[in-house]
């Protein structure tokens, strides 16, 4: 098996993760992909120039993008709680060694979780500064795992990872190029290298034979305090805790929703192009009609031929008695794209809420109550759930390697280190249908992200001591093209539910 390879689950899930990271960074990456979003038409096939404007003029309405930054303020909207050893506490100023504090890295982590559903976080010791360090791994630089019996127990004895470096021109120190290297963790025991953890650092390099190969670099044999380590300090985070097994996206469903949208206004802004542009026919003449006595070229051309118009072109075609018309295309069909854009993004917005929504009122089996509250209620505290239990395994690594802590594998049991994340953001009084409304809202842009924090909480419309005014102004400074919602009145707080 080739080092860069990656294994079953990673190849399952690869365009899943692909799909939602292009969604969440928005225009410009899902356009980029070009017929991987937006398939070509019929007659498009030969037409390159027809299709870049086809795609220019879809719109991408980035639903994926606000729900996931609009649940993440949710959770985020209370500090995070830490209790950490004193030694821990004092450098999560700087945990990773590039500037990144303990709180941005719990925020970076939920995000993703949020986006793709999985994550990953390395915990190290640096010889050069004395002290342990947490890196983070996206979900597609996670390459490949294997697991089993090791020390007694059934744990990750073999790890690959994707990763960056810099390499500096030897003859120009100012051009310095990204190239990819593969850091390997395997338990090993045998005759070579003992036994215990061994890393490999792989980068590809010129064989004779005039190709690139994989080549390791580096060989590392990690100590702590002068033992070799029997474990790979590395703690996988998803919605379902610390294992390694893979998880589907959290908004998976609401992405190829986003898609389909996608799609379906690009067609609905080409019709609404063809229905505004009507073009001329002209039928009868053999030739060309020019403006001018002289033929400009336009002689001997063969019928149903194209004579300028402006920017645009008349179609002229053989007939028994010579006509010239202008054909334009009825919109009947626009009204039906019109409506279905609409009724998608309703979906999205159901879809988006739904991690949020209450459990159902009423009676129920004990299965069916079982059921649900591990289900649609329970998703957002499950995955905040995994985010803690990733976050503190890593930290327990952490303080391990700092020394203070003798073992890291139960975290939970350690009184001296805790994170404890905001849960506090059902809507206990809120019908899902209101909770539906509010997502669409914050989706489209017509409430902003204050108002969506402060309605997960409470179940109402207005902040207090707030007006339709000051929440007027804030939507049109976070989207200009902002027409105020219709419950907005005269100046007077409306309450949605009495409105409706």
């Amino acid at each position: 098996m080739p080092v860069e390879a990656s294994n079953t689950e990673y190849q399952k899930h690869k365009d899943q993760w692909e799909r939602c990271e292009d969604a969440f960074e928005g225009t410009d990456a899902v356009k980029a992909k070009g017929a991987k979003y937006l398939p070509k038409l019929s007659g498009h096939k030969d037409a390159e120039d027809r299709y870049k404007a086809y795609k220019q003029r879809a719109l991408w309405y980035n639903a994926l993008r606000r729900t996931v930054e609009g649940v993440h303020g949710a959770v985020m909207r209370k500090d995070v709680t830490y209790v950490l050893p004193q030694p821990v506490e004092d450098q999560s100023k700087d945990i990773t060694l590039d500037g990144m504090t303990l709180d941005e890295l719990t925020k970076a982590t939920l995000r993703r979780i949020l986006m793709t559903g999985r994550y990953g976080l390395f915990t190290s010791y640096s010889e050069d500064e004395k002290r342990p360090f947490i890196r983070g791994y996206d979900e597609k630089n996670i390459l490949y795992w294997e697991s089993d019996r090791w020390e007694g127990r059934t744990q990750l004895t073999h790890l690959r990872l994707k990763e960056v470096y810099l390499e500096t021109d030897a003859e120009d120190e100012f051009s310095v190029t990204e190239k990819d290297q593969i850091r390997v963790f395997r338990l090993m025991s045998n005759d070579t290298t003992g036994t215990g953890l061994v890393v490999d650092v792989y980068r590809l390099e010129s064989s004779a034979s005039g190709g690139d190969e994989w080549v390791s670099v580096e060989q590392i044999f990690p100590t702590r305090q002068g033992e070799r380590l029997q474990f790979i300090p590395f703690s996988f985070v998803s919605g379902v805790g610390t294992q390694p097994g893979v998880e589907e996206a959290p908004f998976l469903d609401l992405a190829d929703v986003n898609y389909t949208h996608y799609r379906t206004d690009a067609d609905y802004r080409a019709n609404m192009f063809l229905c505004a542009n009507p073009q001329l026919l002209l039928t009868g003449w053999e030739t060309p009609i020019t403006d001018s006595t002289e033929t400009d070229g336009y002689e001997g051309e063969a019928l149903n031929s194209k004579v300028p118009i402006g920017s645009e072109y008349a179609l002229i075609q053989s007939a028994a008695d010579a006509d010239a018309k202008w054909i334009e295309l009825e919109g009947k069909s626009l009204e039906t794209q019109s409506t279905e854009e609409d009724r998608l993004e309703k979906k999205m917005a159901v879809l988006g809420a739904r991690i949020l929504e209450e459990q159902k009122a009423g009676i129920e089996t004990a299965a069916a109550q079982q059921f649900r509250h591990a289900g649609e209620r329970s998703a957002l505290a499950g995955l905040v759930r995994g985010v803690e239990s990733g976050i503190e395994q890593a930290l327990s690594q952490y303080s391990w390697w700092a020394g203070s802590l003798d073992s890291w594998q139960n975290p939970m049991d350690n009184e001296i280190l805790d994170v404890d994340m905001n849960k506090d953001y059902m809507a206990a009084s809120m019908p899902p249908q209101m909770l539906t409304a509010l997502m669409q809202g914050l989706q489209n842009g017509n409430i902003d992200f204050e108002t969506w924090h402060y309605n997960l909480k409470k179940g109402e419309i207005t902040i207090p001591d707030d007006t339709p005014k000051a929440m007027e102004e804030r939507l049109f400074t976070q989207n200009p093209m902002f027409v105020p919602a219709t419950f907005f009145g005269d100046g007077e707080d409306v309450d949605i539910e009495e409105a409706a």
